[in-house]
């Protein structure tokens, strides 16, 4: 392989929409919770690492708000649990809703009840709460739920009408997602209803950490041919800390550099504590 088709590949791999999903030990609680509220009858084993992870979550709250900074795993985390039970959840993604921008518009649509029209207002579907019931889908994941609504007035209807259902249909929960400071906030206001909060920290621990690098790495090695030699394949120290997001930057970079290095198109290995820098250091190599 030449050093200009080592490049190439390289930048691939940086640009490329391979995702681990990987999860942390916070997460995978999260995710059994959520399971458990659906399927209350199958056990739930936890590893040593989750038995000491607690969270805030019940599964006897019929709604629930995760929230976190972009890039902490909430999207993959809906996917997962969609992908894992389609007959029991139902997903709502306001990034990949074309009919409108409307919650309303968006759940109707799902369970395919036809909606009404008011020239003033938004108007529940006549139909969609007796839907609803007899529906096997008994969790409805919200994702990105600040796409679906804009402003306060938009935030009381979405959880009126949640407040509504969630009433009339006991079984019935809604886990919600955002990076709305204001919905979050307004949020707050229907705590005393027995709804439920939960942010995810940032930060991975060390052993997450390896685990990832290691992951990462192999399965980037499979996406891209990358064949990596188990020399350049060893798990770095955690250098630019454990931010969720700062760990998947600068591991990708780290993997990406030790390839060129391997293949000679770069001379020496970086030993800045810099994110930053690194990134500025990696990527001269990269597209010149």
């Amino acid at each position: 392989m030449t050093h200009s088709q080592a490049k190439a590949l390289a930048r691939e791999v940086l640009e490329g929409d391979f995702v681990l999903p990987y999860f942390s030990a916070e997460q995978r609680v999260m995710i059994k919770t959520l399971e458990q509220s659906i399927c209350p009858r199958d056990p739930i084993p936890q590893s040593k690492s989750e038995a000491h992870t607690k969270t805030e979550a019940s599964p006897e709250a019929n709604v629930m708000l995760l929230d976190g900074i972009s890039g902490c795993g909430i999207t993959t985390l809906f996917r997962t649990l969609h992908q894992r039970h389609p007959s029991s959840i139902q997903l709502l993604q306001g990034d990949m809703y074309i009919g409108g921008s409307e919650f309303l518009d968006h759940l109707s649509d799902a369970f395919h009840v036809r909606r009404k029209y008011h020239p003033k207002k938004r108007v529940l579907a006549p139909n969609l709460v007796r839907t609803l019931s007899l529906s096997s889908q008994k969790m409805i994941l919200v994702d990105d739920l600040d796409v679906l609504a804009s402003d306060i007035e938009d935030y009381d209807t979405v959880f009126g009408v949640i407040c509504l259902l969630t009433e009339e249909i006991r079984d019935l929960k809604f886990v919600i997602s955002t990076r709305s400071a204001l919905l979050q906030k307004r949020f707050a206001r229907y705590l005393r209803l027995g709804w439920r909060r939960y942010t995810f920290r940032q930060r991975l621990t060390d052993e997450e950490y390896h685990d990832f690098a290691r992951r990462l790495g192999e399965g980037l090695n499979r996406e891209y041919s990358l064949s990596l030699t188990t020399e350049s394949l060893r798990v770095p120290e955690p250098q630019f800390g454990l931010d969720i997001q700062d760990v998947n930057r600068s591991l990708r970079l780290k993997l990406v550099e030790q390839f060129l290095y391997q293949r000679g198109a770069v001379a020496t290995l970086s030993t800045t504590n810099d994110l930053n820098e690194y990134e500025s250091y990696v990527l001269q190599f990269i597209y010149t």
